[in-house]
């Protein structure tokens, strides 16, 4: 039986809160890395664990080589140079991955920072500087992420202080509608940098993809998922299909990365998710009886008092394998054909994981 791998996308770093109710269910989870063997910042215990047992496995699909250093160092001066130009940063490289024009002039911020790391030219000028590109928006997703985490801090902290805060706002009105303007901002913000990861991502992950075998792709943004289903009912003319839903273990502080993962305690699943993604063959009644065996051995072996729960959404996209489906439908392109992946198969599976 080949072992069934979840895949995350479109995060560059893993995040405790997805990655180990994955690991805790299916027992292995990969998960994409913009630059090879790059040290994870202060990474969570459980995290650093599951990457010692095998659990967690990070991969560069397209390895920097003699040209991480210059990245790096690169990736380094945008921390340093404030909020501002990192903005204006943000906006030349989000325009660029969109429309390839070729080479800044010399007077530009992007091209005053690449002087200071060589591209190379291992392969054609266009590709090269396009997964450049694709690897610097997902560096600047990271300091994105990074940014937010602060945010929904102080909303937090805002939180606790509710009844103080909606006093002083009923005083003043006019604030209301300054803060919900600039939520709203915020809200599109997260929206369109979501839109520019999910191409740096898909144009990084599939230019040469891993040999996986049975794969899983997972996101916790349902946008992303949207984005596939209205891509396919549009080129195919036909409808995905919720496929399966599961409910997870959430994190907390009982995990151990050496427990055996809950899909191993529900055999028939097991085998209906590695065939439908390999063979197609006909699994309804395997997948009916693998998702009883699941439900009886969740609370089980996680009871709901000590984890909480999360959700994993499976949707189908028949007849066509994921390197085809990511890159039409999240980079608009239409790839040729690739020896290391196969051209068609009986389905994609992809995941939207959430917390209930």
């Amino acid at each position: 039986m080949n072992q069934l791998t979840v895949c995350i996308f479109p995060e560059s770093v893993p995040r405790e809160d997805q990655i180990v109710p994955l690991v805790q269910t299916f027992g292995k989870v990969v998960h994409l890395q913009a630059v090879e063997d790059e040290p994870l910042i202060a990474p969570s215990p459980a995290i650093v664990e599951m990457l010692q047992h095998g659990h967690l496995r990070l991969v560069t699909p397209v390895p920097l080589g003699e040209r991480r250093d210059g990245f790096l160092a690169l990736v380094r001066d945008m921390e340093q140079r404030g909020d501002d130009y990192l903005s204006q940063l943000a906006r030349l490289t989000l325009a660029n991955l969109h429309h390839h024009t070729g080479s800044e002039s010399g007077s530009s911020i992007l091209s005053s920072l690449l002087q200071h790391a060589t591209i190379g030219t291992q392969e054609d000028e266009e590709t090269t500087q396009r997964l450049w590109q694709s690897r610097l928006v997902l560096k600047l997703g990271e300091l994105f992420d990074a940014e937010q985490a602060g945010v929904d801090k102080a909303m937090h902290d805002i939180d606790r202080r509710q009844d103080a805060l909606l006093q002083e706002l009923r005083q003043e009105s006019d604030d209301l509608f300054t803060l919900t303007d600039n939520l709203e901002e915020d809200g599109r913000h997260a929206d369109t940098m979501l839109s520019h990861r999910l191409k740096a991502w898909t144009r990084l992950f599939f230019h040469r993809p891993a040999p996986l075998g049975s794969t899983v792709f997972v996101t916790a943004h349902s946008a992303a998922l949207d984005t596939l289903v209205d891509w396919y009912e549009a080129e195919r003319h036909q409808s995905s299909r919720q496929f399966l839903s599961l409910e997870l273990p959430a994190t907390d502080d009982t995990f151990e990365v050496t427990n055996a993962p809950l899909i191993e305690a529900c055999p028939s699943l097991e085998v209906a998710l590695t065939a439908v993604s390999v063979k197609g063959e006909d699994v309804a009644a395997r997948l009916r009886q693998g998702a009883a065996e699941w439900a009886a051995r969740l609370d089980e072996v996680f009871p709901q008092g000590r984890n909480g729960r999360g959700r994993l959404d499976l949707f189908a996209f028949p007849g066509i394998n994921a390197r085809h489906l990511f890159l039409a439908a999240f980079a608009g392109e239409h790839p040729s054909p690739d020896d290391t992946a196969p051209q068609e198969q009986a389905l994609t599976l992809v995941g939207t994981l959430t917390t209930i």
